[in-house]
């Protein structure tokens, strides 16, 4: 069979039409034949799904005729009736539906066949309801209906399932013949297809080919371009291009030659036009003034819209003049601004005559406003290719900012530099290398610098001494960061010690760009000397402070041992034989100790307060209850003396408030106390009042006593509230007293946020004035009492361990406590007491701090630690004392005692101890 390559035209082409045609045809047979198949598997897909239909209109008439018979047998409504009527007529028909449907399939066939007899006799049951029979023959057919209405639905369900699985396998069909058979038949039809396509393609692919080639030839030989050699073809197109190829690569030099001419010249046209229209851009944007021109005659071509305005003349007279004009129509002066210059002089008569380059020249010119300005002038001679002068520019730029500006930087220069120099601080400057720029005098005099040369010296240089450290602050200065010392020890190369205090911080030449460092020093030697010395003299009086504080603890302790023997005693007579002859002198004598002991306290108190070791108590307190309990006080000696005493207390001022309730007690007790000590007739009154409410909800409360008593002479109103002081020493010795009560009172006062007072008339009574800051009561805060209990509630018997080294304090505690029928057992020292707690039980011990052999803390620490074999660590334990100090209480409650009781011990305070720890 001979190859398709040599094949005529005319038989390629039958072959070509021929094998699509047949293609086509067996397409369409093949998809005819799967339209066939389809449609009656869609039929039959149709047909089941009308017989479900069917069972279902059966299955629901059967439901809806007994929900309206139903409905009938229980309302007595016709319009069930006519709906059952209704349904009753259709079964029929429909039952015959359902044979015909199912006449095809024996087997629904016979399903069929089975469900009329079973939907009859539902029918009948359901026609016997129409009747509406008596109730409990209603509820027999109902129950009977139930029944057959099962048996159909078991029957229609049997049915339905056989539908259901037959529509299953039909539907299946149908799909796979959708699937398959018809894309089978697409598939022909389009291989079929792409065989003709393919044989169309090569067939015209040849013939195009072939005619390409032809054109391509012609169009080279249109262009004189040659072809490459053709390869040899059998037909007559094939030869016909092998010719025109020959005609094209006879000319195919010399259009590559006119091609390549043709670009160069585009090419250099392009770059010519870009050349002008920068030079356009230049000359309309330039923000300085710039001028061409041309040789020989230097007539100026061109210049730019700065030059043009800053000029202020038309442009006819000024493009195109000669160089001889210049000077007048462009109003160039010398240097001095003074004479017009010489055409010959201009930097561009020079560039264009003698192919000059002026660089830096400097002329004026005025401008539009007739101002002459400096000018900095650079020009140069305009060249072609062969290094011949063709023409010339001068650039010239406004330079009166710049003079202005440079004469301004002198200006400050020379400020900076008068003002570093006689600064009163000792301050240099330096560059990024820590080369000195500028130092102020005192500078030079704090660190023997004068007459050096600094300027441009290294600072290390001038400091070989300088510390690796202040090099590091140094460089991190360089770097941006600022830093200081108040107090700095500099140790100089010859020995002397230095302090000084400095800060350095960068300077910068531009935002951002740091210039160097400035150093801002000072000689604080002499202020580092004195602080030393205030250093030592704290130190000293702190020391003092502390023997002083110890001294009064001693002392405190000394006094208080001694008066709680002589208070207990006289205590102890006074409860054993009430009714002797002796007791108007025990009273006296218990008086007397008792005003000793207030002496002691006051002398205490001023010692805390002046040591800064008292601190007020922020506690709820009744406001009214402190007035009246002082009042009430004081008011029995007040009326033997025939005095009368009122308080009265604003009704704005809050019930509860956040305070000191027992320093304020202590200052209202002063200042009462000697309003009655110093009055004799007459009255008292005690007044309070709101001042003010801070933002804080704080309120300032007013206090005033004022009396009609002796009064005080207006020259010793300045010194009542100083330490030891009293009025005269006629008062003193006629009313007694240290004179510690107003200066605590005053001390007290300024502790609560206050101050106090004083207005007198000698003979006519005084007033004492003082103010508080209170807070507030906070709603969680629990209810101050409504009274205080006067009377001491009756404890139960206790078995007291008593752990005291005085024998007269052991006898008047033993006494007192076995007075309110507790069982005590007396021992020394503290180890005693662990030695008799080990050997039997104890309800609570009484343990004095200061004991020889071992004190109460360390027996205290023991018990707790567990220490002691058989002893509860928990048992409650009181700290007895005659320290009084502010802290004492807390350093016993941090040993681990439960409470606190200072000497001399009452009777009133030992009750209120066994109280409060619930005994």
């Amino acid at each position: 069979m001979p190859r398709w390559s040599n094949w005529s035209l005319r038989r390629k082409g039958y072959v070509v039409l021929l094998l699509p045609l047949l293609a086509m045809v067996l397409a369409v047979w093949l998809f005819h034949a799967s339209q066939v198949r389809e449609s009656e598997a869609f039929r039959l897909v149709v047909h089941t799904n009308d017989v479900l239909s069917s069972i279902n209109r059966i299955e629901t008439a059967l439901l809806r005729a007994e929900s309206d018979l139903r409905a009938f047998a229980l309302s007595g409504d016709p319009q069930h009736m006519q709906t059952y009527r209704h349904i009753k007529r259709m079964m029929d028909l429909y039952l015959r539906d359902i044979h015909m449907l199912v006449s095809d399939n024996p087997v629904q066939l016979r399903h069929a066949a089975e469900l009329k007899p079973l939907v009859a006799e539902r029918l009948r049951l359901l026609a016997l309801l129409e009747e509406r029979p008596e109730h409990l023959r209603l509820w027999e057919l109902v129950e009977k209906s139930s029944r057959a209405m099962a048996a159909v639905t078991g029957q229609i369900e049997t049915m339905r399932s056989e539908e259901q699985a037959l529509l299953t396998l039909r539907r299946m069909r149908l799909e796979r013949i959708r699937q398959w058979e018809r894309p089978f038949s697409l598939i022909v039809l389009f291989m079929g297809l792409g065989g003709g396509a393919l044989g169309m393609f090569l067939f015209t692919s040849g013939l195009t080919r072939r005619l390409r080639g032809l054109e391509e030839s012609a169009g080279r030989l249109e262009r004189g371009v040659a072809l490459e050699e053709p390869s040899p073809a059998r037909d007559e197109i094939g030869r016909l291009a092998g010719h025109f190829g020959n005609a094209a690569r006879r000319i195919q030099k010399r259009e590559a030659e006119l091609q390549q001419a043709r670009d160069e010249a585009e090419k250099r046209a392009a770059e010519a036009e870009e050349g002008r229209r920068t030079l356009e851009a230049i000359m309309e944007y330039l923000p300085e003034g710039l001028v061409i021109a041309d040789a020989p005659d230097v007539h100026i071509r061109m210049a730019s819209r700065y030059a043009l305005e800053f000029s202020g003349g038309e442009q006819t007279k000024l493009i195109g003049i000669p160089d001889v004009l210049h000077s007048s129509r462009w109003k160039i002066f010398d240097v001095d601004c003074q004479m017009p210059m010489d055409p010959r002089d201009l930097p561009l008569t020079k560039a264009v005559r003698e192919g000059r380059v002026v660089e830096g020249g400097s002329n004026c010119m005025e401008d539009k406003t007739g101002r002459r300005l400096p000018m900095h002038v650079n020009a140069g001679p305009i060249r072609d290719r062969q290094g011949n002068v063709i023409g010339g520019i001068v650039v010239f730029r406004d330079i009166s900012d710049i003079r202005q500006a440079e004469e301004a930087l002198r200006r400050s220069e020379g400020q900076l530099r008068l003002f570093v120099e006689n600064a009163p601080v000792a301050i240099a400057m330096f560059d990024t290398q820590m080369r000195y720029i500028e130092a102020s005098q005192r500078w030079l005099n704090d660190f023997n610098l004068v007459r050096q040369g600094l300027r441009g010296r290294s600072h290390y240089d001038t400091f070989p001494e300088l510390p690796e450290r202040w090099k590091q602050v140094h460089r991190r200065s360089l770097a941006g960061a600022v830093e200081g010392v108040d107090a700095d020890r500099f140790e100089r190369a010859d020995g002397s010690v230095q302090w000084i205090r400095w800060e350095t911080r960068p300077w910068y030449t531009a935002p951002g760009v740091i210039g160097g460092i400035i150093i801002f020093s000072e000689d604080v030697t002499e202020a580092v000397r004195t602080q030393d010395a205030l250093r030592q003299a704290k130190q000293e009086a702190d020391t003092a402070s502390k023997a002083k504080s110890e001294f009064l603890a001693n002392m405190s302790h000394e006094i208080r041992t001694p008066m709680n023997g002589i208070m207990g005693m006289i205590e102890l007579a006074l409860l054993k034989d009430p009714s002797s002859p002796a007791r108007g002198n025990l009273e006296l004598a218990q008086k007397s100790a008792h005003h000793l002991l207030d002496i002691i306290n006051d002398i205490l108190d001023l010692s805390k307060i002046e040591a800064g070791k008292l601190e007020l108590k922020s506690r709820p307190l009744a406001l009214w209850r402190v007035v009246e309990d002082v009042v009430g006080t004081l008011s029995l000696v007040a009326s033997r003396k025939g005095v009368s005493m009122h308080h009265f207390i604003e009704s704005d001022v809050p019930e509860r408030l956040m305070g000191d309730e027992v320093r304020l007690r202590q200052v209202l007790m002063n200042l009462v106390g000697n309003a009655v000590k110093f009055t004799h007739e007459g009255r008292i009154l005690v007044n309070v009042e709101i001042v003010r409410q801070t933002d804080g909800g704080r309120i300032c409360l007013r206090f005033t006593v004022s009396d009609t008593g002796i009064g005080i002479p207006e020259e010793r109103l300045g010194d009542i509230f100083e330490s030891f002081s009293q009025a005269n020493i006629e008062t003193q010795t006629k009313y007694g007293g240290t004179g510690l009560g107003l200066t605590i009172s005053k001390l007290l006062v300024e502790l609560m946020g206050g101050e106090v007072s004083v207005r007198s008339t000698p003979g006519q009574g005084s007033s004492f004035t003082f103010t508080a800051l209170f807070g507030p009561v906070s709603t969680d805060q629990p209810q101050a009492e409504a009274g205080a209990e006067s009377a001491v509630k009756a404890s139960r018997s206790l078995r007291i361990l008593l752990a005291e080294d005085n024998p007269i304090n052991q006898l008047v505690a033993q006494e007192l406590l076995e007075s309110r029928g507790h069982s005590v057992t007396v021992v020394e020292n503290g180890r005693a007491a662990l030695d008799t707690l080990s050997l039997k039980p104890f309800d609570l011990v009484l343990m004095d701090v200061r004991m020889p052999e071992m004190g109460g803390e360390e027996a205290t620490r023991r018990i707790r630690a567990g220490e002691i074999g058989g002893v509860d660590s928990g048992i409650p334990i009181i700290a007895l004392t005659a320290y009084a100090l502010e802290g004492d209480r807390e350093r016993f409650l941090a040993a681990g005692m439960t409470d606190y009781l200072a000497k001399p011990i009452t009777l009133e305070e030992l009750d209120r101890v066994l109280e409060q720890i619930g005994m």
